[in-house]
């Protein structure tokens, strides 16, 4: 774990590796089995399809829609952006603070939480912020769900159901997943590990080297010596070939 976590770089080439060759089997079970389509495909599918068979004036139509819808969403995605905002707001305009549109729907909910007028909801006693249960205003993830289907975008939002809201605080209540630092309970919980994982990547201290009690004060040196190291080789003899023995009786 040390080793990946010291070569990001290595890391990123073997999970780029893995997609790939996942990928083969996954394009093999839903689009060509399944024949599930891509919603970028479709989208420009069902473009080409009304500028080349459809009348002059429905296509015109249909393009004007499509002008606009894109030209809302830029907008929306525009004014969502605090940074932008700021800047326009507070250096070129002059304003003493800004304003932008949160992104996140929740947004005025938690802020009537702050001053104590509603209360913050959990679950499993901990914040549904912490669990990324948050309703976003992302007005591209509502064109890819029209173009993906009821079918598709049903199943992924059991998915995140699952897991989300099952899974996740079930797995904190058993203390399966603990925050690095802070408290999830409190809301100030980041970059959640699991307990398991966090065991697993524990340095090994090594083994204990004993130390002997039977030693006096005066031998203090002496035992510091000894468990060092120092002194408690056996000489050798002149020829190096182990310890040297004494005189012969």
């Amino acid at each position: 774990m040390a080793t990946w976590r010291s070569s990001p770089c290595a890391f990123n080439v073997v999970l780029s590796v893995l997609g790939v060759l996942v990928a083969f089997p996954m394009k093999r079970r839903f689009i060509n089995d399944e024949q599930h389509a891509f919603p970028e495909g479709r989208a420009c599918g069902v473009v080409l399809d009304t500028l080349y068979t459809s009348s002059a004036a429905l296509g015109l139509f249909k393009a004007k829609a499509l002008a606009i819808s894109a030209a809302v969403a830029g907008f929306v995605t525009f004014i969502s952006g605090g940074a932008y905002m700021k800047l326009i707001q507070e250096k070129w305009l002059g304003f003493a603070s800004s304003w932008h549109l949160p992104h996140n729907l929740d947004d005025w909910y938690y802020k009537l939480a702050e001053k104590g007028y509603v209360p913050i909801p959990r679950l499993a006693n901990v914040d549904l912020r912490q669990l990324a249960l948050s309703p976003a205003l992302d007005l591209a993830m509502f064109g890819a769900g029209g173009l993906m289907g009821m079918r598709t975008a049903a199943s992924m939002l059991l998915g995140v159901f699952v897991n989300f809201v099952i899974v996740t605080p079930w797995m904190i209540s058993i203390g399966e997943i603990v925050p690095k630092s802070g408290s999830l309970a409190a809301g100030s919980g980041s970059e959640t590990t699991s307990a398991s994982t966090e065991a697993a990547i524990e340095p090994d201290p090594g083994p204990v080297r004993p130390v002997s009690s039977s030693a006096s004060p005066a031998d203090g040196s002496a035992s510091d010596a000894a468990e060092d190291g120092i002194g408690s080789e056996e000489p050798e003899d002149a020829s190096g070939c182990g310890p040297a023995s004494g005189p012969a009786t």
